[in-house]
């Protein structure tokens, strides 16, 4: 694409072009956050794995991460979620890794659910947005809670990640 722009369309060439002239702090203020925010995703994918048993490096975890997102550029559906948790599966020592980094994944879109929570009610107070979104993300919040706690009574992989979330007061 950066090549060869006019082969995708006008749109692709305009864009660049406009990002040709973007002044250059701004430039490198966004690369240095788009590094942060997938080194930290893959830090809590890793965090996750680890509560359930497994064992990674973050240079590790920045690979199957960015493995995710790369197919997520290219394939429908969010297929590179898909992707993560096949990869991420493999660092777990149990017979039954797939549901247990699937439950991890539900586990990190409720607490992602939270914080998004957090920000409409931000936006919300500052009157950017409307309130109704806090509705969905509280029940997310509310269900991953819900599982947390009954997940320490249920032995299932699946709920894995929940059960350590559920036994930590924090």
């Amino acid at each position: 694409a950066v090549a060869t722009p006019q082969i995708l369309g006008r749109r692709v060439a305009a864009a660049l072009d406009i990002l040709g002239n973007a002044p250059a702090p701004w430039l490198w203020l966004a690369s240095i956050g788009f590094t942060v925010s997938v080194v930290t995703a893959s830090a809590a994918w890793r965090s996750s794995i680890a509560v359930c048993g497994g064992r990674l490096s973050l240079a590790d975890a920045c690979a199957r991460y960015g493995a995710g997102s790369l197919a997520n550029t290219v394939l429908p559906f969010r297929a590179g979620d898909v992707l993560r948790i096949a990869l991420f599966s493999r660092a777990l020592p149990t017979g039954r890794r797939l549901r247990t980094t699937g439950g991890a994944f539900a586990a990190m879109a409720a607490s992602r659910a939270l914080v998004i929570g957090a920000l409409v009610v931000g936006g919300a107070a500052a009157g950017i947005v409307p309130l109704w979104p806090l509705l969905v993300a509280a029940a997310v919040v509310a269900a991953g809670f819900g599982i947390g706690v009954l997940a320490r009574k249920n032995r299932s992989h699946t709920l894995d990640a929940f059960r350590a979330l559920g036994d930590d007061r924090r």
